[in-house]
């Protein structure tokens, strides 16, 4: 993990449980993870760090998981065309990085926020990264 505070901070979430089975099981390969998830952000604020919390970093990989915080705050439309801006922009800066996009869930699913988790399965079709489809495990 980065620092010890940033992995008390998230040792409960999926980066922190990846984080642990990967270097579990694989001790010697000198793994790094960096988690820069913030709780409660939605993608403006998310694209006003992208550069120095994940451009910068250049990871093999590279998970993310938006979307929840937009359906109240920026609206379905804005999601997708900001969520479009940034992927698009890392594909150019990070053309070799595996992506992972996370499907946005919610605990009690409503109707509305389909446009939003389907905004998500269609950018990770764009830019041929792996969908990981949640929230049907949260129903």
């Amino acid at each position: 993990m980065e620092n010890q505070h940033r992995a008390k901070r998230c040792r409960y979430g999926y980066a922190f449980l990846i984080a642990e089975r990967m270097l579990y099981a694989h001790p010697k390969q000198q793994l790094q993870f960096y988690n820069r998830g913030v709780n409660g952000n939605a993608i403006p604020r998310l694209q006003a760090r992208w550069q120095t919390d994940t451009l910068d970093l250049h990871p093999d990989l590279l998970s993310i998981l938006i979307g929840v915080n937009d359906y109240g705050r920026t609206g379905p439309d804005a999601y997708e065309t900001n969520y479009a801006a940034l992927l698009d922009a890392t594909r150019q800066a990070l053309p070799n990085t595996k992506l992972v996009i996370m499907e946005p869930y919610v605990l009690k699913n409503l109707p509305t926020f389909q446009r939003i988790r389907d905004t998500a399965a269609r950018m990770a079709k764009r830019v041929n990264a792996t969908f990981v489809p949640l929230q049907d495990m949260f129903d």
